[in-house]
């Protein structure tokens, strides 16, 4: 498979006539001087159709609050106050390189609400429309 190709016009320059002509000659975006670090990000991730790596959900699940922050999903159980975190991948594994914050009060051991959280992060990140289609 050939490497995907793309081509990033720059130009110190505001003139609508000439981004016309660089998107017509098959630019895939135009950056204009002086542009920062976040408008590279932003060019690139539309360009090669990724996410944004500033992705910004939150929202709760029946034991859970949910917070999807870039590639990371994060749940905090209500009852025990274990905090779950995980990197998440649009393609299987969904879940990877779990992380267990445990919360002193407790009472709830982090290992009998383990797996509810996974269950409930992958239903967040379906929900959001986040992973591939089956």
């Amino acid at each position: 498979m050939e490497p995907q190709v793309k081509v990033v016009m720059i130009s110190s320059e505001s003139d609508a006539d000439t981004e016309n002509a660089a998107h017509e000659a098959g630019a895939a975006a135009f950056l204009h001087k002086p542009f920062g670090s976040e408008d590279v990000d932003r060019v690139l991730h539309a360009a090669f159709g990724l996410r944004s790596p500033t992705l910004n959900v939150t929202g709760s699940a029946a034991s859970f609050d949910v917070a999807i922050e870039g590639s990371t999903i994060r749940l905090a159980h209500k009852t025990s106050g274990h905090v779950f975190e995980y990197l998440w991948c649009e393609k299987p594994p969904y879940l990877r390189s779990r992380i267990v914050h445990e919360a002193p009060r407790g009472g709830i051991e982090r290992t009998r609400v383990a797996a509810v959280a996974e269950l409930a992060a992958l239903q967040q990140l379906r929900t959001a429309r986040l992973l591939a289609a089956a």
